[in-house]
């Protein structure tokens, strides 16, 4: 076994002297390996040069850090403190900084949408690639993919579209100041009506409509709407007026939800309209042979006790025409329950044998 050689006083002295220079040229002068080189210096207490690696934080380096959080990006800040891309991470994790996106010349569309209290989708399907506002999706560290833009791209921005969005919803010094044009904009913003740029309600829909089909105009259902003409005209056209009064796009949607919904509404309904009757007409065998009961309405004749009923009715007895034998049914019909049955299933029997044919002959 190789002994472990210890370094000597002279070495311990020259590391000393040497501190600043990096570990690979220590070991390089002193014969020894880096990782001996980096052990020795820890056990000394003394700190390698600007590039060498550092295990605590400083409160010079956390208040700077702090500083320079949402203006400089993370390899610039790493790049400041002579730290790692991974260690400013962890630290601002643990200093709980949150993203970058939060504070500083980056913001999300949604932290665009909450400034100017407008829906994301306004910012992300219509401003962005139908208005010319620069943003971009990125993979951020911890939120994945946001769509982020430039603090300074969306004041120019507003500046050079101040049609495409209300002063009023802004808040006070929210920009960081109150811009020459922002103050004058405020003021011509107070004349346009409250409604605009705002989405449609469903109570709105369902008010238009109706006006709409008294026959007031346009005109008439914006000033009590108090929407501009045009968006009132746009909106009608978009709803299904004399249907469902939603959304066109999402007729045949909604219709298949309603219809589901209320599919499983009456089979639940039934259920326990059926368990009802169980339980309070149990013991009444008379209710099997009167054509006034059935298993989920209960007695169509309003009877509550079969011991005292008088609008007993007994099921007329009927011949199935195909195999002649007596069944008893309260509604009408040609068959038997047996002779139904097969004739179902010589009726798919047949449709096979159709079909298989018209394959061959194909």
């Amino acid at each position: 076994m190789k002994q472990r050689r210890l370094f000597t006083s002279e070495e311990i002295d020259y590391i000393r002297e040497n501190w600043q220079k990096r570990d690979k040229e220590l070991s390089a002068a002193l014969g020894r390996s880096i990782g001996a080189i980096r052990t020795k210096r820890r056990e000394l207490g003394l700190i390698g040069k600007e590039n060498e690696r550092k295990s605590s934080w400083s409160s010079e380096e956390v208040e700077k850090i702090k500083e320079l959080w949402g203006e400089k990006t993370i390899p610039q800040i790493a790049k400041l403190l002579n730290r790692s891309v991974t260690a400013v991470n962890v630290k601002s994790k643990r200093l709980h900084l949150g993203g970058q996106t939060k504070s500083g010349e980056l913001m999300t569309s949604r932290a665009v949408s909450d400034l100017l209290k407008v829906d994301i989708h306004t910012v992300t399907d219509y401003w962005i690639p139908k208005c010319g506002l620069n943003g971009k999706k990125k993979n951020l560290l911890y939120t994945g993919k946001a769509t982020l833009i430039k603090f300074n791209d969306l004041i120019d921005w507003l500046e050079h579209n101040q049609d495409k969005w209300d002063s009023r919803r802004l808040e006070l010094y929210a920009l960081g100041c109150e811009y020459d044009w922002l103050k004058k904009k405020r003021i011509t913003d107070k004349i346009i009506p409250q409604r605009r740029f705002q989405k449609w309600t469903e109570q709105e829909d369902m008010t238009a409509i109706h006006l709409f089909k008294k026959g007031l105009t346009h005109k008439e259902i914006s000033e009590q709407l108090n929407r501009s003409i045009d968006s009132v005209e746009r909106r009608i056209s978009r709803l299904d007026v004399w249907g469902t009064g939603k959304y066109i796009r999402m007729k045949n949607k909604s219709n298949s939800e309603f219809y589901n919904k209320k599919v499983v509404e009456l089979k639940l309904l039934n259920a326990l309209k059926f368990r009802f009757n169980k339980l309070n007409y149990d013991g009444y065998w008379q209710k099997e042979m009167c054509m006034n009961w059935d298993d989920i309405k209960g007695c169509t004749a309003g009877e509550t006790n079969c011991d005292t009923c008088t609008s007993f009715l007994r099921i007329i007895p009927q011949n199935c025409k195909r195999c002649g034998a007596t069944f008893l049914k309260r509604k009408i019909s040609l068959f038997c329950d047996r002779c139904a049955e097969q004739r179902k299933k010589q009726a798919q029997r047949k449709w096979v044998i159709l079909h298989k044919n018209k394959e061959l002959e194909a």
